[in-house]
């Protein structure tokens, strides 16, 4: 599932480029960021993804 709405993310995108004729800018994308509201399987994917970049190394902390 997460693949279909990666696709939609990427089928976004195109129309994007395609619409302005040239690569979108930072702001551009990210108001188009804000706009696009997340799936349920993007949110579990993103949920996993925080979960593991915060699994302890035991390494030192900066904060």
């Amino acid at each position: 599932m997460a693949e279909k709405s990666l696709a939609s993310w990427v089928q976004r995108l195109a129309g994007v480029r395609k619409t302005l004729g040239r690569e979108p800018t930072l702001a551009e994308l990210l108001r188009l960021c804000s706009m696009h509201k997340m799936s349920e399987a993007e949110v579990q994917t993103q949920a996993k993804s925080w979960a593991r970049a915060n699994i302890s190394t035991d390494g030192p902390r900066f904060d």
